[in-house]
């Protein structure tokens, strides 16, 4: 690796005009300045492009391309064509970097001589819409982790999917190995994109002064509120999961982060969507996982065993709701 590493910053962007000048102030503000920052519109019907546009007479390392709306997975794969760096740093056109981000990472990255199967990720701190920044609830399991796939296993067995994938630095050849972003996906692609990363490189490093600031919006998605094409996308990204964490050497965790995460998914969507909902009991009997109730309450386990688990789990979104 060269002493003074470019750093390619990909940026989708879709009628994000009320953020996308405060993203793009971020990567200006950087400490590490051998940068270029690629933004591609997806077809904005806003003034996104516009506002874009503005930031390329000013600075000769942003360009800003354009395509008909295709979806942020197809805007990232027309970037990634583009890039000429050594590193990639993924950035939503809402979210902010940390004035160190970049910085913080090529600085560990060449004083302890990673090669890049030495991953390296920093922290994630939601800003919300008053402006303020909060610790995630993940905070607990940033840490240093020998085989990377480890960090799949901890995060699923804590009931999340996957860490912020902007809070990575790649490295471009992990990029090029692992191939373009699945444009067919519309939920969780990014889980998806970051487990075939983990699978290519040895060790993941926790780079405490890399911070990442994910905004939350009015309005996003929870696993309740998905439409069928969002749960089939969700439903191929977990049995994706399994399928690698399962075919880890000492499995037995990871057959418990499955079950955990599996049973996460269908107790969410439950009683959405039954043919899904069926082709993923198919999936989990298929690979001999079963379900794990662990930590839900003395309530649902009472039910559970009376009435079964969907009678439980209606009960206890009634009653949650109720208590609301």
């Amino acid at each position: 690796m060269t002493t003074n590493p470019l750093v390619s910053i990909i940026m989708p962007a879709y009628n994000a005009s009320a953020y996308i000048a405060e993203a793009i102030q971020s990567v200006l503000d950087q400490t590490w300045t051998n940068w270029e920052l690629i933004i591609v519109d997806d077809g904005s019907t806003d003034d996104t492009l516009q506002i874009a546009q503005q930031y390329v007479a000013k600075d000769n390392r942003i360009q800003v391309y354009h395509q008909s709306n295709q979806g942020v997975s197809s805007a990232r794969n027309n970037a990634l064509q583009y890039i000429q760096g050594d590193f990639v740093q993924y950035l939503d056109s809402d979210d902010v970097l940390d004035v160190e981000k970049l910085s913080s990472h090529i600085n560990i990255i060449q004083e302890k001589s990673f090669t890049e199967h030495d991953l390296t990720y920093g922290i994630c701190y939601n800003l919300t819409s008053d402006g303020r920044k909060k610790q995630t609830v993940m905070h607990e399991l940033y840490k240093n982790y020998d085989n990377a796939l480890d960090a799949q296993v901890a995060i699923l067995e804590n009931h999340f999917i996957s860490f912020p994938y902007s809070t990575y630095l790649l490295p471009r050849t992990i990029v090029e190995q692992v191939g373009l972003w699945n444009p067919m996906l519309n939920r969780a692609e990014d889980s998806e994109y970051m487990l075939r990363v983990l699978s290519k490189v040895r060790s993941l490093w926790y780079v405490s002064q890399s911070i990442f600031y994910y905004r939350e919006v009015d309005g996003s998605l929870s696993r309740r509120s998905l439409t069928q094409n969002q749960m089939v996308s969700e439903m191929i990204v977990s049995q994706s999961m399994a399928d690698v964490l399962l075919s880890m050497k000492d499995n037995s965790s990871a057959i418990r982060a499955c079950e955990i995460h599996y049973t996460d998914v269908l107790t969410a969507w439950y009683p959405q969507n039954k043919f899904v909902i069926k082709d993923m009991l198919k999936a989990m009997k298929a690979r001999g996982l079963k379900f794990n109730f662990e930590n839900r309450g003395r309530l649902f386990h009472i039910l559970k065993n009376v009435f079964g688990w969907r009678v439980a789990v209606i009960i206890t979104k009634i009653k949650s709701k109720i208590n609301l």
